[in-house]
C-alpha cells in the first residue's frame, strides 16, 4: 500500500496525512514523522494545524479564555475550508463549557451556562446522560441526575417518531430508526439505574423494561442488568425467575443477575443443590457459544503457501 501510495504520488495535503499514517500503521516511526514533517512544510495553513488548536480549546479551563478561543474557531469553522468539516460538531463543542461546572459539582452554573450558550439537542442530552451515569455510579446528587437524566430520555424518545436532524446518507430509514431507538435504550437505561439508586423501583421499571426487553430483546447483558435489578424489587420470582434462568442459559447475564437467582433458589429450596442448579445452566450457554461458533467458523481449504523463515 506505501508503495502504491507513492507511485501515484504526493499531491495534496490528504496524501501526505495517508503515507504518513501507513507508515505509523507499520510502526515506522521514522519514516512518519519525516512525512509528517514535509506535509507541514508544504503546507503550513493546512489541515493539520486544525487538531492543534482543537487541543488548545479542549483543554483550556479557564472560562473567559476559552469563550475568547472559541470565537475565533467558530468564525473559522464558518469560513475557513480545512475547518468546514467541524461544523456538525459546533454544539458538542459548546457543551465542553459545561465540564468545569461537572466536574466541580457546580449545577446551578451548569444550568446558567446552558442557557447562556443556547445549547440543546443531541449533543446537550449526550452530555445529560453521561453526567447523569457517572452520579448514579458514585451515589452523589441522584435528584440532579435524576432531572438530568429524565430531560435526557424523553428528548431521545421523542426523536424515535418525530427526528429533529437529517438522516445520515450511510443508513437507510430503518438503519437511521434503529439507531434513534438504540440511543433512547441507552439513556432509559440510565434513567433506570438512577430511579433504582433512589428506590424508586416501580418509576424506573417500565423505562428499563423498554431499553432491555422492548427494544433489544434480551440481548443485551448490561440492560438486561438494570432491568433485573429493578424487576426483582418490584415482581414476583414467578415472573422473573424464568426470565433471568434464560438470560443465564444465553450467556445475557451479568453476576448481579445470577446473585438475584441464588438469593431466590436458596430463599426456596435452601443452599444445598445451588452449585449443581448454576453450573446446569451455565452448561447450556457455554454449548450455545461453542454452537454458534461453528456455526461462524469456515470449511475453505487454505491456499498453498510458503514461509521464507521463522520472522
Amino acid at each position: 500500500a506505501i508503495e502504491m501510495a507513492l507511485k501515484n504520488g504526493l499531491k495534496d495535503e490528504d496524501d501526505y496525512t495517508r503515507i504518513q499514517q501507513l507508515y505509523a500503521l507499520n510502526k515506522l516511526t521514522q519514516q512518519a514523522a519525516f512525512f509528517n514533517k514535509l506535509k507541514e512544510e508544504k503546507f503550513p495553513d493546512g489541515k493539520w494545524t486544525v487538531s492543534g488548536e482543537l487541543n488548545k480549546f479542549i483543554s483550556e479551563k479557564d472560562e473567559a479564555k476559552k469563550m475568547e478561543l472559541w470565537k475565533e474557531m467558530s468564525n473559522k469553522i464558518d469560513n475557513d475550508p480545512n475547518w468546514s468539516y467541524l461544523k456538525s460538531a459546533k454544539s458538542y463543542f459548546l457543551t465542553t463549557f459545561l465540564t468545569e461546572h461537572r466536574n466541580k459539582g457546580d449545577w446551578a452554573g451548569l444550568d446558567q451556562a446552558v442557557q447562556k450558550l443556547g445549547i440543546g439537542g443531541g449533543d446537550l442530552a449526550s452530555f445529560y446522560n453521561s453526567t447523569a451515569w457517572d452520579l448514579q455510579e458514585k451515589n452523589k446528587d441522584l435528584n440532579v441526575a435524576e432531572k438530568y437524566a429524565t430531560i435526557a430520555t424523553e428528548w431521545a424518545k421523542a426523536q424515535i417518531t418525530n427526528p429533529t436532524g437529517n438522516k445520515p446518507n450511510s443508513l437507510s430509514e430503518s438503519q437511521w430508526k434503529k439507531s434513534r431507538e438504540s440511543t433512547y435504550a441507552m439513556y432509559a437505561d440510565t434513567y433506570g439505574m438512577v430511579e433504582y439508586k433512589l428506590g424508586n423501583y416501580k418509576k424506573g421499571l417500565s423505562y428499563a423494561e423498554e431499553a432491555a426487553i422492548t427494544i433489544n430483546k434480551g440481548n443485551d447483558a448490561s440492560l438486561n442488568n438494570t432491568y433485573a435489578l429493578l424487576s426483582s424489587k418490584v415482581n414476583s420470582p414467578t415472573k422473573f425467575v424464568p426470565m433471568f434462568e434464560k438470560w443465564v442459559k444465553e450467556g445475557k447475564a451479568t453476576s448481579a443477575i445470577k446473585e438475584i437467582l441464588k438469593e431466590q433458589f436458596i430463599k426456596k429450596n435452601g443452599e444445598a443443590g445451588y452449585q449443581n442448579y448454576m453450573a446446569a445452566l451455565e452448561r447450556e450457554s457455554l454449548e450455545k457459544l461453542i454452537a454458534d461458533l461453528r456455526k461462524s467458523m469456515l470449511d475453505d481449504v487454505a491456499p498453498t503457501f510458503a514461509v521464507r523463515d521463522m520472522s
